[in-house]
């Protein structure tokens, strides 16, 4: 089987592509972190010469994975003084510093857009590329198998009759949004309901790609209920 790994950011790709190297499994990834301007992912492209191929979707909830995005980046570029980042993209953290004053600060209080905000979005790379600019070009057609960040142990086991390998050290799997575990996360996010009317309104296209995923029963629908329509354990929504 040619395997072809869609590695969305903090959808626990990293963790799945040591397992299968881990396990001698093949597999091609498409990933497009650092890339200021990618091309677009074309799925005839990709199979082409390849009779026998999966694609393998790394999801995760939309909100979640967009305050792990921030979260990440933040600490890689102001923490630890990372130099991998785009155009204004530090300026861009130095002023917001917390995903909540992003959240807060999406929309104008007439509705519109706050260009500050939308601009910096559209600097980070790990926020920008999320599961629209990866999944928009797929259709039902093609043989696709989804692992999601919150369960994904289970699908690893579904689709490669393995159990996932887990590095003891270095990188460790983020199961912060799991929505099924007993794991407690050391700490939980607030956010007000403004902000979270504000993050479901921004992530509207990756939300589109939740339904579409439902829609080629890719996912259950109590899973896609969970994402438009819930939050993880770790976000809590506050008045």
């Amino acid at each position: 089987m040619n395997y072809i790994i869609i590695h969305v950011g903090k959808c626990s790709g990293t963790v799945l592509q040591k397992s299968l190297k881990y396990h001698k499994i093949s597999f091609k990834v498409i990933h497009h972190a650092n890339e200021p301007n990618p091309v677009p992912i074309i799925p005839n492209n990709l199979t082409n010469g390849k009779g026998n191929y999966q694609f393998i979707f790394c999801i995760r909830h939309p909100i979640d994975r967009l305050i792990s995005a921030f979260n990440f980046k933040y600490t890689r570029l102001i923490i630890q003084g990372g130099s991998d980042h785009f155009k204004n993209e530090i300026e861009g953290f130095e002023y917001f510093e917390t995903i909540q004053k992003l959240a807060e600060n999406l929309y104008n209080k007439d509705g519109s857009e706050n260009l500050k905000a939308i601009n910096f979005c559209s600097n980070c790379d790990h926020i920008n590329y999320g599961l629209h600019h990866y999944l928009n070009n797929f259709n039902e057609t093609y043989n696709i198998r989804v692992i999601r960040h919150e369960y994904l142990k289970e699908d690893y086991k579904n689709i490669f009759n393995k159990d996932i390998h887990l590095p003891k050290k270095s990188v460790q799997p983020n199961f912060i949004s799991d929505i099924n575990s007993s794991f407690q996360k050391y700490t939980k996010i607030e956010i007000t309901k403004k902000m979270y009317n504000n993050l479901k309104r921004f992530l509207k296209k990756d939300m589109d790609i939740i339904e579409r995923l439902e829609k080629y029963n890719l996912i259950t629908k109590e899973y896609k209920e969970f994402c438009l329509n819930k939050l993880p354990n770790n976000i809590i929504l506050t008045d």
